[in-house]
């Protein structure tokens, strides 16, 4: 009897407590699934010895062992010194201490990082010896930030993603290009330094359906292209606003572009500012007519401070069918900038 009395009283307080949780305007169901996604920090310090009696759950060796120990939402932190190359499916954030001396050294292996995984962070560290130092193929909100990219084949290859954020990255002496992109929609590449190194992207659709913004970066001593081959066949949705081009063999390098938006750039020093070139079959020269950028208040060294900055390309006009294709002469183009800058901007 006493037990049942019992149990009929803890039913009451039970009653009571959720009548007054819910008067109190509070979701429980909410809070349990928060707090079922609370987020924990991981330690990386290539220092630690896991063997340690008393060893702390949270602290790991290497990158690999704490992205091993990781949910989705959950933070690594990396003390300096230097790590392997890894590959990361989850959607975590992993943040060096200092990006001069948190190292990750792919040892000329494919990838030094790989990034398989949507809402993912890193920042903080230097990527060398990679045939990518990062590879992004596919994703969805991924922020790559606060890093530095040397010596690797590649520095980082971009294909294929969406709301992307490139962002405070120095770009240096890599050996082949500092960064390829591919069909990028609402992708942003912001106060990035690019040093010695080239940058390729390209592949928009006809649809325009793809965006891709490139604001307040520097391009700079590169002895082929500092933005090289801009948008391959792109069809407007690019913008590449308040960039500094110096000291390059060539600022920009467009082909089969249209509708790019070009403007408040600072263009000076450079062996030559812009490269623009047209490729097309007889046939087809109506349709490539239309294939021109918008250049607008640009500031460039070379202009006279009198009407338009025009700006020559070279169409180069083919015959022929398949693999039986030949160039038949090449005729020059202008396009211009009605409105340059009288001085250079403040980038």
């Amino acid at each position: 009897m006493m037990f049942r009395k019992g149990l009929a009283v803890a039913v009451i307080l039970l009653f009571i407590g959720l009548t007054i949780a819910s008067s109190a305007g509070f979701n429980l169901e909410k809070q349990s699934t928060i707090a079922t996604f609370e987020r924990t920090t991981l330690y990386v310090d290539d220092d630690f010895n896991e063997s340690t009696p008393g060893w702390n759950v949270t602290h790991f060796a290497t990158i690999n062992r704490a992205r091993d120990n990781a949910i989705d939402g959950d933070t690594i932190f990396v003390y300096s010194g230097t790590y392997g190359r890894f590959h990361v499916r989850k959607s975590i954030q992993i943040i060096g201490e200092n990006k001069y001396t948190t190292i990750l050294d792919g040892n000329w292996y494919y990838n030094t990082i790989s990034i398989e995984t949507d809402n993912f962070l890193i920042k903080g560290f230097t990527v060398i010896k990679g045939k990518y130092g990062i590879s992004l193929q596919q994703r969805n909100n991924v922020v790559v930030s606060d890093m530095i990219l040397t010596n690797n084949d590649l520095g980082i290859k971009h294909f294929w993603n969406r709301n992307t954020h490139l962002d405070n990255i120095t770009f240096q002496y890599n050996n082949g290009k500092a960064l390829d992109i591919w069909d990028a929609k609402n992708c942003t590449i912001s106060h990035c330094t690019f040093i010695n190194d080239g940058t390729y992207h390209g592949g928009f659709p006809p649809s325009g359906s793809n965006s891709l913004f490139i604001r307040n970066n520097v391009f700079t001593n590169s002895s082929t292209l500092g933005l090289g081959y801009l948008c391959i066949e792109s069809h407007g949705n690019t913008t590449i606003e308040s960039n500094l081009f110096e000291n390059n063999s060539c600022g920009i390098s467009t082909n089969l572009c249209q509708g790019v938006n070009i403007m408040r750039n600072n263009f000076i020093n450079n062996i030559k500012n812009v490269q623009i070139d047209k490729e097309s079959y007889i046939r087809d020269i109506r349709h490539y007519i239309s294939f021109k950028q918008h250049w607008k208040n640009n500031y460039w060294d070379d202009w006279n401070q009198n009407g338009s900055y025009a700006i020559q390309g070279d169409w180069t006009l083919y015959i022929g069918f398949g693999r039986f294709t030949f160039p038949i002469f090449t005729v020059p183009f202008n396009e211009y900038d009605d409105y340059p800058a009288q001085e250079p901007y403040d980038i």
